[in-house]
């Protein structure tokens, strides 16, 4: 055999070798893959399920397990690059009344002989009769019914008696919450109030009408939750996470960046804030960190930020 045909021959033997390494590699990659895709379909599938299990007519510590459990499942789905599905309002069942009992016909009384008037004294006093409390209605003059008052009342006045109820009721707060009168959920001071124990209960629990008040959203994004029991972000309807929601939720959590959307004003941003929150946290945890779980995927395509995770961690290993 000739020097060229042995050259031909190893350069065969070795385009072959290539080839094989490339088919093994494909291989690897698509089973990758696929258990990859197994795992997000199973996560979801779990995580669909807990959201038919959450339901507010169970006991709270049930419901605070639940919860605890879907956000662990969100947090590992988010892990494997998967989209956290959106969740639709639980409806709060409403107590049905019960039927007003018919009373029986009473017979009219039978007329008798009016007695002779007497008069007056001169010096009657007056008797005064205390003024109605204020209701938080107001009269429709269109129909001659109540209706209720647009916006949210500042101050928490009459739901005050409901503060101490509240104090007391952390460990049923889900319960407590489905109870109150629908005037007391549209109170915007008495809801901060249950914001500052539970962020995402107060969000979940809250009447329409805050729900849609980009102020009052602002300030319970910007509240940390002490409980762990959600994420109020999460809780809040679609259209009501605005750019300055996200923002303000961001710099209180920078993982809640997975909520902003290039279309919004304060896009670059939320990021910025992001970056800021990401970098102080991989700081923190140091070689501990795990860059593809600690840092969100929006912020994972900033090629020269990741670049700069991964110095932190690498000098943290030092």
């Amino acid at each position: 055999m000739s020097d060229e045909q042995v050259l031909e021959f190893l350069a065969e033997r070795k385009r072959l070798d290539e080839l094989r390494q490339a088919y093994e590699a494909k291989q690897h990659e698509d089973e990758a893959k696929a258990e990859l895709e197994g795992k997000r379909a199973k996560l979801l599938q779990e995580i669909g399920t807990l959201n038919k299990d959450i339901t507010p007519d169970k006991e709270d510590e049930e419901l605070l397990a639940l919860i605890n459990q879907r956000k662990k499942l969100e947090d590992e789905l988010e892990a494997l690059g998967g989209e956290v599905p959106e969740r639709q309002e639980e409806a709060v069942p409403e107590k049905k009344k019960a039927p007003k009992k018919e009373e029986a016909p009473q017979e009219a009384p039978k007329e008798e002989a009016a007695p002779a008037p007497e008069e007056a004294p001169e010096a009657a006093e007056e008797t005064k009769v205390p003024e109605p409390p204020k209701s938080i209605f107001k009269e429709d003059s269109g129909f001659g019914q109540e209706a209720i008052v647009q916006g949210s009342p500042k101050e928490i006045g009459e739901f005050s008696r409901f503060l101490h109820e509240l104090e007391t009721n952390h460990d049923s707060l889900g319960s407590f919450l489905q109870n109150l009168p629908k005037e007391a959920k549209m109170n915007e001071a008495f809801m901060l109030k249950v914001a500052e124990v539970d962020p995402a209960y107060a969000m979940h629990y809250a009447d329409q009408t805050l729900k849609h008040d980009e102020k009052w959203n602002v300030k319970v994004a910007s509240m940390k939750n002490s409980r762990n029991s959600g994420n109020a972000l999460a809780e809040m309807l679609p259209e009501a996470r605005t750019g300055q929601v996200v923002l303000a939720g961001t710099t209180q959590d920078f993982r809640n960046v997975r909520f902003a959307t290039p279309d919004m004003a304060e896009y670059d941003r939320i990021l910025e804030v992001a970056k800021g929150g990401t970098l102080a946290k991989v700081k923190d945890l140091k070689e501990a960190a795990d860059a593809h779980l600690l840092v969100p995927k929006i912020l994972q395509k900033d090629k020269a930020f990741m670049q700069e995770v991964e110095k932190i961690i690498k000098n943290g290993k030092k």
